[in-house]
Formats: structure tokens, C-alpha cells, sequence
């Protein structure tokens, strides 16, 4: 059994769980671009993982709003 972790540095880390008390070194597997304060992620049975990143902030969009879009229906 593994038990997974991120660390202060971002990086998702492994440990075995060896027995009670006993753990393996822990290995540095990837490193993570969670939010500032998250560490929220899931693993599933075949080993693969699932995490909240942050995308790349890219050239803003404008955005129109329509306001009582519905009175120009009639």
C-alpha cells in the first residue's frame, strides 16, 4: 500500500506503508500547479490521478451582458 502526499515544494510525493509504523522513502512523483492553499486530489485503483490545476492566464475576453434581453423578444 501507498500512501501519497504533496509537499511544501508542490511536488507529489509516495511512501510505502510497510507495516504498522514502518513507512519506505518517500519519492518525489510529479510536481503539481494546485491553487495557492489546495491539496484536494484522488487516485484511482490503476494509478492515475486526479487534480485541480490552474490554466494559464491568457488574454482576456470581453464579455457583453444583455439585460432584459426578454422585453426585446416581444
Amino acid at each position: 500500500m501507498e500512501l501519497f502526499y504533496i509537499g511544501p515544494d508542490q511536488k507529489l510525493r509516495a511512501v510505502e506503508v510497510k507495516a504498522e509504523g514502518q513507512f519506505g522513502v518517500p519519492r518525489p512523483l510529479f510536481t503539481t500547479r494546485l491553487p495557492t492553499g489546495e491539496s484536494q486530489f484522488d487516485v484511482s485503483k490503476d494509478g492515475r490521478f486526479l487534480i485541480p490545476t490552474e490554466s494559464e492566464q491568457s488574454a482576456r475576453a470581453p464579455m457583453t451582458v444583455v439585460v432584459n434581453w426578454a422585453a426585446g423578444l416581444k
